[in-house]
């Protein structure tokens, strides 16, 4: 297709500004990012059919670009009498677009999504040797998708999920209980087929909506010097 070949390496000017703050008696960090990339050859999936199959290759399909911006933060609760509790917490939103080689129309980046976000506690406490937290991260709904030649896959998933207990023990050891997705974390797909051509010109034939669970895993930890 015109615009499109199997070639060589993705390119990109990289911008970004930062700007961070320290709250005092170190209590905590602000943290901002703003940043654009300019994209050359972007690398995706190009139309290589022959007159007896419909197939698809990697390679560079233009130009595109992706912009957006972040801010971590993480706060010790001193203000509130409670120093041996820290929070944390991101947020990043993403934006961008390129040239589809298959609909000739400006979309999103392949699985380039719309954004992502995190946030966590951690309690220490120091007079007992344990401390303990938990951490969530997740990605904003919708954007997560991939464009081939004959199919369309959107992605989505629920958050990640870690919870933790560490306790300073016999011989001075460290013994640490980790659980992650205890909540039966969904990663789900959507994938459109199209049939008698390719998604701009072939016919939809076939919804697929499917499921899983990673599963539940827990771990002991024992650390130490010796």
């Amino acid at each position: 297709m015109p615009g499109t070949r199997i070639s060589g390496r993705e390119q990109s000017w990289r911008y970004d500004l930062n700007l961070e703050y320290r709250f005092n008696n170190d209590n905590g960090v602000l943290n901002t990012n703003l940043f654009y990339h300019d994209l050359e050859d972007v690398i995706e999936k190009i139309d290589v059919s022959s007159d007896t199959a419909i197939l698809s290759a990697n390679g560079n399909i233009g130009d595109g670009e992706r912009y957006g911006g972040s801010i971590d933060a993480s706060l010790r609760l001193a203000n509130f009498n409670f120093p041996q509790i820290l929070l944390t917490s991101r947020v990043e939103l993403e934006e961008g677009d390129v040239r589809d080689p298959f609909l000739s129309i400006n979309r999103r980046l392949q699985r380039q999504g719309r954004g992502n976000y995190r946030y966590g506690i951690r309690h220490d406490m120091a007079t007992r040797s344990i401390n303990y937290g938990i951490n969530v991260s997740g990605s904003f709904e919708g954007g997560q998708v991939l464009y081939d030649i004959d199919k369309i896959e959107d992605f989505d998933m629920d958050d990640f999920v870690i919870a933790f207990l560490e306790i300073q023990g016999w011989g001075g050891l460290i013994y640490r209980f980790e659980a992650y997705n205890f909540h039966e974390q969904d990663r789900c797909r959507i994938r459109s087929r199209y049939v008698g051509g390719t998604i701009a010109t072939g016919a939809l034939n076939e919804i697929e909506d499917s499921c899983s669970h990673p599963g539940e895993k827990y771990a002991i930890k024992i650390r130490g010097t010796f």
